[in-house]
């Protein structure tokens, strides 16, 4: 099959793999190699060490467990509302699905034992826009000038109580700007691990997420919906599974009053995502209105995608309107091993988003055929 030929059934193939998300999908352990790959990347945050904070254990009750297993939500809330610099205690807590909210100039530091672990429950999940079994456990909610040092989530996925929804990020981050996360390990989210965006036209500006590990979120690693200057760096995503899109990092806005501008991705590595590697989704930006009409930037440097069965997706122009929208999705330096097809293109013939690849090597992990790809204005 030619590759023309290949881009123009692309929404045909991805469609058919999406109503198959309950097919089968074998967990992985991510290889050793991405594994130092990773690591040998991070850098220490010694301005983390100079902030002076207030200890949370000071406000837990006496006799406080260390084992995770007593719900002190509403004990760590209340403390959040009222400083600014918090340590988090060296033992795993508990937190309920009401999650925690941070507040504007918040710095959050987690020690190397420290781990939130999320409590399945029944309560109602309506308090995001009012969209039913909606929630995030870290919430960073319009706020600005945010930093949260070393979090350690783990989800409620293997316990979740019902099967509704396809939400409950680890990190949420809605309409916030100046928030940057450092070296956060996320697994076993009900939604996606990291979501950056807003559901109410709304953007983030000025976010950077530096060092993060997600593994077997249920709906993508990380979600970007509406952004500018978003900058996602030294990033392993792997194992994502369980409801669609089900890839690991999917830059996807929902409707024309999204933004998606200078959104950088560099140093990110993929492995065994259900769907895909990357997905570029941007017919949500299409709009009748000419004031609405969007301009596009992504940057993606430096990508690695293995066990996945694209390790590059993009669908753009799905409705017909009278403004598409432009500009480029630039990719450059990368190694794409991958099931299938290392890379599927799927947008109409109007090409108002200009797709340049430089210096990516394609693989076939079946017959190891290796090949360079290079395109420009694809």
């Amino acid at each position: 099959m030619n590759i023309r030929l290949r881009f123009i059934v692309f929404y045909i193939l991805m469609t058919s793999l999406f109503n198959c998300q309950q097919a089968s999908f074998t967990y992985k352990e991510g290889p050793k190699s991405l594994l130092d790959l990773y690591e040998s990347r991070k850098s220490d945050n010694i301005e983390a060490d100079k902030i002076v904070y207030y200890d949370l254990t000071l406000s837990l009750p006496k006799n406080y467990s260390k084992k995770g297993n007593v719900d002190y939500t509403d004990i760590i809330q209340e403390v959040l509302r009222k400083k600014e610099n918090v340590k988090f205690p060296d033992f795993p807590l508990l937190i309920n699905s009401k999650g925690l909210f941070i507040k504007d100039n918040s710095k959050l530091f987690f020690q190397p034992n420290s781990l939130i672990i999320v409590k399945p429950d029944e309560r109602p999940k309506d308090d995001i826009q009012n969209i039913k079994d909606w929630y995030d456990i870290i919430r960073v909610y319009k706020v600005q000038n945010v930093t949260i040092y070393n979090p350690k989530i783990i989800g409620d996925r293997k316990k979740h109580l019902g099967e509704k929804g396809e939400w409950g990020a680890g990190i949420g981050i809605r309409n916030s700007k100046n928030i940057t996360i450092y070296n956060a390990n996320i697994k076993n989210t009900w939604g996606e691990g990291i979501f950056i965006g807003s559901e109410d036209g709304g953007f983030c500006e000025n976010i950077l997420i530096k060092n993060a590990q997600i593994d077997y979120a249920r709906r993508n690693g990380i979600a970007i919906t509406s952004g500018k200057n978003i900058f996602l760096e030294n990033i392993l995503v792997t194992n994502t599974f369980g409801t669609n899109p089900m890839f690991g990092i999917d830059i996807e806005p929902s409707w024309y009053k999204d933004i998606i501008e200078n959104v950088n991705l560099k140093d990110i590595i993929t492995f065994n995502n259900r769907n895909g590697g990357l997905y570029v989704v941007l017919y949500g930006l299409s709009t009748d209105d000419p004031q609405y009409k969007k301009n596009v930037t992504i940057n993606i440097n430096n990508h690695f995608d293995e066990s996945s069965p694209y390790a590059f997706g993009f669908l753009n122009n799905k409705d017909k309107k009278k403004y598409d929208p432009v500009g480029s999705i630039n990719i450059k330096n990368g190694n794409w091993k991958s099931d299938k097809n290392q890379f599927i293109d799927s947008q109409n013939d109007n090409k108002q988003i200009k797709l340049n690849i430089q210096n990516i090597v394609t693989e076939r992990t079946d017959n190891k055929q290796k090949t360079l790809l290079n395109r420009k204005n694809f």
